[in-house]
């Protein structure tokens, strides 16, 4: 399987984090025990967080290796730490994943269908 370079920065990889955790700027500061104006200085690239506030940050579910790195980790374990509503919000997330998934499964399995149709080969 091939890899994938990732040419975003660590200011844009921490935002997505972040969106990906349906985290707002002041939710995300709070679960990171810091001011709202550090996650603005974070993710415009002004500051970068201490060691201590990514440890935070992984405690809270964002993928350290992928904001600094790039990286996706390749095993990830689902954490079931939260209250209801962050759990069904993480549950919501993860479905909306699986559909999103399934269809782009669907179209390559009809690109396929439709290449073997026409004679032509990828």
């Amino acid at each position: 399987m091939s890899t994938q370079e990732n040419h975003t920065t660590i200011k844009e990889r921490l935002t997505q984090e972040r969106i990906r955790l349906n985290l707002s700027e002041v939710q995300f500061a709070e679960r990171c025990a810091r001011k709202t104006h550090y996650v603005e200085d974070w993710e415009s690239g002004r500051e970068s967080p201490e060691a201590v506030t990514l440890k935070l940050m992984d405690e809270i579910g964002v993928d350290i290796l992928y904001v600094i790195t790039g990286r996706r980790q390749v095993t990830s374990s689902i954490s079931t730490q939260g209250t209801p509503e962050e759990l069904e919000a993480r549950i919501t997330r993860l479905e909306s994943r699986l559909d999103e998934t399934f269809m782009q499964v669907a179209t390559l399995t009809d690109m396929v269908m439709t290449d073997e149709e026409t004679g032509e080969s990828a």
